[in-house]
């Protein structure tokens, strides 16, 4: 991913699900993972940006209670070691996290095709056109 966009200059955007795995996935992308630290300078792409699932996503694009799950203890404490990680510590990813923590609820990529498989491409489109990812 990085080479494609240093050498190609193409854009990369992460899609995962909306819990604190899925958040640390894409914090891998941006900036390398922290087993494999003495790698993190070729394999990181810095300019990666976070078009996934948030916290503030469950009320801000209406999805559905029936698709909104309950956190675990697990996903709480994941969270919580996430606000400690120095990639985390933007005022929008602290929003997010501590949302998340405040609700205890995450979601599944797959709830965003309950308004119809349109609203995937629809909320994609919105995030990216309008800058509702995270750096």
């Amino acid at each position: 991913m990085r080479r494609l966009n240093e050498e190609y200059n193409l854009p990369i955007y992460v899609l995962t699900d909306g819990d604190p795995y899925g958040w640390y996935i894409y914090s891998v992308y941006k900036s390398g993972s922290i087993k494999l630290s003495y790698e993190s300078d070729r394999l990181a792409t810095p300019e990666a940006k976070f078009v996934g699932v948030t916290a503030t996503d469950i009320r801000g694009y209406k999805i559905s209670d029936e698709y909104v799950i309950k956190a675990t203890d697990r996903d709480l404490k994941r969270a919580q070691e996430l606000l400690r990680y120095p990639w985390f510590q933007s005022d929008h990813w602290k929003r997010e996290i501590e949302l998340f923590l405040r609700t205890k609820k995450k979601v599944e990529i797959e709830a965003l095709s309950t308004h119809g498989l349109k609203f995937l491409h629809d909320y994609l489109f919105d995030k990216i056109h309008k800058a509702k990812f995270i750096d």
